[in-house]
């Protein structure tokens, strides 16, 4: 029966285990169909699935040296040669060069470490170095290239130097760098990669970038090469955003989101020609530092068309960035993620009168003194369809006066509500048409599922609560089993991670 199965079933049944390298490594083991279909997925990713398990050095040893024995041996790649010519000693029973979709350089120095018991990082860097040259030079399906620079500049001008001899890397899709920017390697791959549709630069230890850097150029052709770059990520740099912009107009037809994290955004100059960014939808924020009033001006002024979702992370914004930024896109936003912050009076009243086409909002609440304004701001904002209230761990904040302007006020599109709940008196006398109603952070007893029922009988199909199931009396239970189709108790830290169904909410939109 089970070599019967169709090779499109079984690449069916290991999709879903795909992360998991035990569960695969066991598949090769069933026969000879299993074993053809489970090693394509095995190989996609090998180095990061045994990274992320408790490895030792014989697993570490016998991957690395099964992988570089595909196309050279050993000694070249341990040697001082700077040379990588192509010697199988061996030959596999499978091309592995044709699976392998992912190589990441901080995952193969790790497995190197292992494998040579060494710690000197220069060495075990060249070694990986190396190993990521063959899979760049055989490995034609790679889809995914993680570089990090740890050690000395050796390694990687070594690298450098490898790579003249590729010719192209067709199905190229997500490049990641990290380290202080090495300008050679830019220039090779804006030579060699032209269908990124993911770029991420972290520059880590360079801490400054504008636009008028000659280190620019090379970043600069990178991006222009593309022919669909839809994302990019910049991590760890001081620049302005006049910069950032300048660096992506050219990408103004494909580019559909951009990730700063940890970033500082200096002053825009006061004269800049506004960029137009016409598919870009999200712009997300984490831990940046917005330095001056002026400091988002390029961004406000921009062309965005489509921007949808805006997500700001433990950022420092001042309120008058915030104020212009809404003022010209808030309209237009959908969605707005205001987690990990203090949001002022000022703030939540420049959501209320401007993004009347809210769909989704996320906010961390801090203190009681923000509730009138979280309350307040839903109150005005119609369309408002899918809420996440975080309330800041070992706090004892009251949600009734939210509640009860819940039940003062009409909210027809509130289908999902997130709450972090440290009170027995939530919904009140409010009737808000729930879908979608996940608890956490208090223990929730039979009274409490009674009271949710009371209210929401007639809408609610999800309900999440953080409590132990063994608590809940037989009788609760057949009560939500008849009114709700899905019903579930887990770890609040699981319900962070939920959100709308965006292709269900567009629907909704039209």
């Amino acid at each position: 029966m089970v070599a019967a199965l169709p090779y499109e079933i079984l690449g069916i049944i290991l999709n879903e285990c795909v992360d998991d390298c035990g569960a695969l490594y066991s598949c090769i083991l069933i026969n000879k169909a299993w074993y053809s279909v489970a090693i394509q997925h095995l190989w996609a990713n090998p180095f990061l699935l045994l990274h992320s398990k408790s490895f030792n050095r014989n697993r570490a040893k016998n991957l690395l040296i099964t992988f570089i024995e595909c196309f050279t041996d050993i000694h070249t790649v341990k040697g001082s040669s700077k040379l990588l010519r192509r010697r199988c000693s061996k030959k596999p029973p499978f091309d592995y060069s044709l699976y392998l979709k992912t190589i990441s350089s901080p995952a193969i120095a790790a497995l190197v470490t292992l494998w040579l018991d060494t710690n000197i990082m220069e060495e075990v860097e060249t070694i990986a170095v190396r190993i990521v040259y063959l899979a760049i030079q055989y490995c034609q399906q790679l889809r995914t290239i993680h570089l990090a620079r740890q050690s000395t500049e050796a390694p990687w001008l070594h690298l450098d130097q490898l790579l003249v001899s590729i010719k192209s890397l067709p199905q190229l899709r997500r490049f990641t760098w990290r380290g202080d920017l090495c300008l050679e390697i830019l220039d090779k791959f804006s030579n060699i990669a032209h269908n990124l549709e993911v770029l991420s630069i972290n520059f880590e230890r360079k801490n400054y970038y504008y636009f008028n850097e000659e280190s620019s150029n090379s970043l600069r052709r990178l991006i222009d090469s593309q022919n669909q770059l839809k994302a990019i990520e910049v991590h760890n740099v001081s620049t302005n955003m006049e910069s950032i912009l300048d660096l992506l107009k050219s990408r103004s037809e494909s580019l559909e989101s951009i990730y700063f994290g940890e970033v500082k955004f200096n002053s825009d100059h006061l004269l800049f020609k506004p960029v137009k960014l016409n598919q870009l939808k999200n712009i997300t924020m984490n831990g940046c530092k917005i330095l001056c009033e002026n400091g988002l001006n390029s961004l406000a002024m921009a062309g965005l068309p489509l921007l949808q979702r805006l997500s700001v992370d433990y950022c420092h914004i001042p309120c008058m960035a915030w104020e212009r930024l809404l003022f010209y896109h808030g309209k237009k936003l959908i969605d707005i993620n205001v987690s990990g912050q203090g949001m002022s009076e000022r703030k939540f009243e420049v959501i209320s009168q401007t993004c009347h086409n809210l769909r989704h909002l996320s906010v961390y609440v801090y203190s009681n003194e923000q509730l009138p304004f979280i309350a307040h701001t839903i109150k005005s904002l119609p369309t408002l369809h899918f809420l996440k209230l975080i309330q800041c761990l070992y706090s004892n904040y009251n949600y009734t006066h939210l509640f009860d302007i819940f039940s003062k006020c009409h909210l027809p599109h509130l289908d999902h509500l997130i709450l972090f709940c440290n009170c027995n008196q939530f919904l009140s006398k409010s009737h808000p048409p729930l879908k979608t109603l996940t608890i956490f952070g208090e223990n929730a007893t039979g009274e409490h599922l009674d009271v949710i029922l009371d209210y929401l009988s007639d809408t609610i199909r999800i309900l999440r609560v953080d409590t132990n199931i063994d608590s809940l009396g037989d009788k609760c239970l057949e009560r939500v089993k008849s009114v709700v189709k899905e019903f579930s108790t887990k770890r609040y830290s699981n319900y962070l991670r939920f959100a709308c169904n965006i292709e269900e909410c567009k629907k909704r939109l039209i």
